[in-house]
């Protein structure tokens, strides 16, 4: 798994992807809202976070069978 600076590369606008919060030292899962330039919450539906306070992510893992 490799991750990914948002300052050189972003997700797809509205993709769930694992992102590092460095506020609260943790991996989570957000959703990515390119309009607001933010990191909105797992299920894409509200505000959770300025993008700066998340500045690495990675692409979810693929569920196997």
């Amino acid at each position: 798994m490799e991750w990914n600076d948002i300052n050189e590369k972003r997700p797809v606008d509205g993709s769930r992807v694992l992102v590092c919060d460095i506020y609260y030292r943790q991996v989570r899962i957000l959703t990515y809202n390119e309009y607001e330039d933010c990191w909105d919450r797992e299920d894409g539906d509200d505000f959770y976070c300025d993008i700066d306070r998340c500045p690495y992510w990675t692409e979810l893992p693929k569920y196997k069978e």
